[in-house]
């Protein structure tokens, strides 16, 4: 199995496109915008200007396809990689995942 995970450099960029902020009162929030065009009707909201003096820290790692990983890094830099796992759930590789073609070096039927 592998799972694709992106992780944004800068903080705004990664609470506008949907990633929570745990802030010191240990609330998370999302922005307003990324609620409303995902129909979430219960989240607790903030924009950046309010939050961006007042949280500890922004989970800003999102699973996703490579497809968009790369178009990530296209438009925000950043990084990506993606983790491979056996049948078991054992870690048995993670490549870093670059603009163009494919670092993998991994035999996938080594584990069947």
């Amino acid at each position: 199995m592998r799972i694709t995970k992106y992780e944004f450099e800068n903080d705004e960029i990664a609470y506008k496109l949907g990633c929570s902020a745990l802030m010191n009162d240990d609330l998370e929030k999302y922005c307003p915008e990324y609620c409303q065009e995902n129909g979430f009707s219960k989240c607790w909201e903030g924009k950046w200007e309010e939050i961006k003096n007042d949280y500890k820290k922004i989970n800003k790692v999102i699973t996703c396809s490579i497809t968009c990983a790369k178009n990530l890094i296209k438009q925000y830099g950043g990084k990506a990689w993606t983790e491979h796992y056996d049948r078991d759930g054992g870690l048995i590789e993670i490549t870093n995942i670059n603009l163009k073609g494919n670092n993998s070096k991994f035999k996938y039927s080594y584990h069947l």
